[in-house]
């Protein structure tokens, strides 16, 4: 697949407009605007050939405004929905901007952080609730789970969907004083909403689950994977690579200046990058990386790939799980919406400053 680029969005300095820190998403309209989501930051819409015309929201905690956007989705209808993390909030706004409107999801997991994976059809939302963590005295090596649920479009539960794999925590000091960060790789669940699918990696096996809620009339048996998600029925498998790719001790050097990179130096430092270090086992490394699904329903699974890799690949299959083909994408790129002709992403200069990017789609 061609993919070069077409569309650049972002500064490195100048115009606050153009300024991006910690882009999220970036997704386009049906006119050909683009919508571009900064995590805890706000929504910005620019036009086709990439000029400003207005921000959506702003940051604060009254009605309308984001404590800590996590999530931006695009409905149908042109509606741009959002998540504010803090109390779980979503917010629909009109392209103008308008509040459409505003709701908490369900109280039976309020207090507790929920992610969004994404939004079926018929307006149903699928998320995730990561398991809390706490201390048990000393240093351990926690690996945690999170649980999935189903909310229908006015934000009340309908199901839950189980429990995935979560990121593996090192965790130091008490229940009541504690302390925590992720391990440098680990084997999480990741999960996207494609269409009327819901598609699962949970990246303890090379295979990829793909439910739907209507029974298939062939249905599949799998046993890695359960059959039934609540009302989600496993319809087919996607079989990955057998083998998860290794790190190298470059590699850890890299991911630790990712992670650790800006702590003074000291002894607690070189302790904490000691105990990281240990976390880059190979059963710890994941299969995959992303999934997203394209205009054409079809799925797009991003693998693992170490630091010094050059490229990042995307395998793609159709929604019953036949292969494809490869798109092969830059280092720096990171895919966030996939079109007929075009894909969306955010990638990073040797400066590592971000920037909102078009790219050409030509299938070979």
């Amino acid at each position: 697949m061609d993919t070069s680029e077409s569309l650049r969005i972002g500064a490195a300095d100048g115009d606050d407009r153009y300024l991006i820190t910690r882009p999220m998403t970036f997704q386009t309209l049906s006119d050909g605007r683009f919508v571009l989501g900064e995590v805890f930051g706000t929504v910005r819409i620019f036009d086709r050939d990439g000029t400003f015309v207005r921000q959506i929201g702003r940051r604060g905690r009254g009605p309308g405004e984001f404590d800590q956007l996590v999530r931006v989705l695009i409905t149908p209808g042109e509606t741009i929905v959002t998540h504010d993390q803090t109390g779980a909030r979503i917010i629909h706004f009109d392209t103008a901007g308008t509040v459409v409107r505003e709701y908490a999801l369900d109280s039976q997991i309020a207090g507790r952080l929920v992610s969004l994976t994404g939004r079926l059809p018929d307006g149903e939302l699928v998320g995730w609730v990561g398991q809390p963590i706490t201390g048990s005295g000393g240093e351990s090596e926690l690996p945690t789970s999170s649980h999935t649920f189903l909310f229908a479009p006015s934000g009340t539960l309908v199901d839950s969907l189980g429990d995935l794999p979560g990121w593996t925590m090192l965790v130091s000091g008490s229940a009541t004083e504690f302390s925590s960060i992720g391990a440098l790789v680990s084997r999480s669940a990741i999960s996207a909403v494609v269409g009327d699918q819901l598609v699962i990696a949970d990246n303890q096996s090379p295979e990829i689950a793909l439910y739907v809620k209507s029974p298939p009339a062939d249905s599949v048996m799998n046993a890695a994977y359960a059959t039934r998600r609540g009302p989600f029925h496993l319809h087919g498998v996607i079989t990955g690579p057998p083998v998860a790719p290794a790190l190298s001790s470059t590699d850890v050097d890299t991911l630790l200046s990712r992670q650790i990179g800006w702590m003074e130096e000291g002894a607690a430092k070189a302790r904490l990058a000691d105990r990281l270090r240990a976390t880059a086992r190979p059963e710890q490394i994941p299969y995959y990386a992303a999934i997203l699904g394209d205009a054409a329903g079809n799925i797009w699974v991003r693998q693992f790939t170490s630091p010094a890799e050059g490229a990042r690949n995307y395998v793609v299959s159709s929604s019953r799980g036949e292969h494809l083909g490869v798109a092969e994408f830059p280092a720096a790129f990171a895919v966030t919406e996939i079109g007929r002709d075009y894909v969306l992403g955010i990638e990073r200069d040797e400066n590592d400053v971000p920037y909102a990017v078009r790219r050409g789609l030509r299938r070979r």
